[in-house]
């Protein structure tokens, strides 16, 4: 996991005033965040409401030596404000999904970066807000 990505993520999380679980079961969250929880394809764990925030990864990059969040999950947190522009480097992140009390209107979420930041191979971008 790149630095600016453990960064980008902290940042987004302090934006949102949310912080990951404290359960070391989940996934880690003062180093590598792709450890616990995060490595489980199970859609089950990643929509639990108990794992929230959540993220999932993929650690297929670089012949299975470099994992990216391809997920995150914020579906049971309150928050309100742009979507940080740090999750612009978020680059193989292709759903975002929101929830819960979101402080204003989700037909004009308002995202702090441009989509063309994102790197990845598939050009498909998911927003799900619940």
């Amino acid at each position: 996991m790149e630095m600016n990505t453990v960064r980008a993520l902290n940042s987004i999380f302090e934006k949102w005033d949310t912080q990951a679980p404290s359960s070391n079961l989940l996934w880690n969250t003062t180093g590598d965040p792709c450890s616990g929880l995060a490595l489980s394809q199970s859609d089950s764990d990643f929509e639990d409401g108990d794992n929230n925030p959540a993220i999932r990864c993929d650690c297929t990059f670089q012949n299975n030596t470099l994992c990216h969040i391809t997920r995150l999950s914020i579906a049971h947190n309150t928050f309100s404000g742009p979507i940080p522009k740090e999750l612009g480097n978020l680059k193989e992140l292709y759903l975002l999904r929101i929830g819960g009390i979101y402080n204003g209107s989700s037909s004009s979420l308002d995202f702090g970066f441009e989509f063309q930041q994102l790197n990845r191979t598939s050009s498909k971008f998911f927003v799900q807000y619940d």
